[in-house]
């Protein structure tokens, strides 16, 4: 059974990745938006700290260009009282190397010990793309306890539903994902993403007339969405509306030739095809 296709990449540049925390950081203290250690957490001077380890700013600076340099300045900034700011950069790097479970392990627990302290919004963003970082590792379980602790920090938050549909969907509970998914579109109603992912639970439920009626609703809010063209042409193919499906197929193909839906489309297409 397809899974909810993931519109996110699972191994985002760390520069991106440390612009999903932005949100968190906006509701931090001054400093901290200003992308500038409080005193508490710059390294005590003449202890032998790289200064480009000194502040967040800093520290993130590093992560594209050398990740691995990131990760270590992180990991010495965090014993010289750098804080939760040097997890949350050491977790960064490491996903950055490709060790998404482990930081998302890292701020999980970072999370958990800021709880009370750390304004909601940063530690909403932690669990968000801690979450993000679970299910790039095809962990489905521990992103949905990530997702349970952001969802009550920010109850009906569409993209916290969005992932938690994504991660329901990995675990083959295509109904729980459905009702995130349903509840996403209340919130965001007629957001094409999510009218592509709930049109794949309701195929996977056996519902392709409502999948149908999600794709072409995608379709006309976002007329070069590849995965809508390619959902579509699933439905009607599952409703034997064959050349109806072809011409969705074709559509997939045409908007993406080189990447992975067109790939997809292209199949469906060949086997639907070969089946007379």
């Amino acid at each position: 059974m397809r899974h909810i296709t993931r519109r996110r990449r699972a191994a985002a540049p760390a520069a991106a990745l440390a612009a999903a925390l932005a949100a968190g950081l906006a509701g931090a203290p001054a400093a901290w938006a200003e992308g500038r250690a409080p005193a508490s957490a710059q390294a005590p001077a003449g202890q032998g700290a790289p200064a480009r380890v000194r502040d967040y700013a800093a520290c993130v600076a590093l992560l594209d260009a050398d990740p691995a340099a990131a990760r270590e300045a992180a990991a010495e900034w965090r014993r010289f009282g750098g804080g939760a700011q040097a997890g949350i950069c050491e977790a960064l790097a490491l996903s950055a190397l490709g060790a998404q479970a482990t930081a998302a392990r890292l701020l999980d627990q970072l999370a958990a010990e800021e709880a009370g302290a750390a304004p909601p919004e940063r530690l909403r963003a932690m669990r968000a793309l801690a979450a993000d970082l679970w299910l790039a590792a095809r962990r489905p379980e521990q992103a949905l306890a990530s997702l349970a602790a952001a969802l009550d920090l920010a109850p009906g938050d569409p993209a916290l539903l969005a992932a938690r549909a994504q991660a329901r969907a990995m675990t083959q509970d295509w109904a729980g994902a459905r009702a995130d998914l349903d509840a996403a579109l209340r919130a965001a109603p007629g957001a094409p993403a999510l009218l592509v992912a709930r049109a794949q639970a309701r195929a996977a439920l056996g519902d392709a007339a409502g999948a149908l009626a999600d794709a072409e609703a995608a379709l006309a809010a976002a007329p070069e969405d590849a995965q809508a063209w390619l959902e579509a042409g699933r439905a009607l193919e599952a409703l034997g509306r064959r050349d109806a499906a072809r011409e969705r197929y074709l559509g997939a193909i045409a908007r993406d030739r080189q990447g992975p839906t067109g790939a997809a489309a292209r199949r469906a297409l060949q086997l639907m095809e070969a089946g007379g």
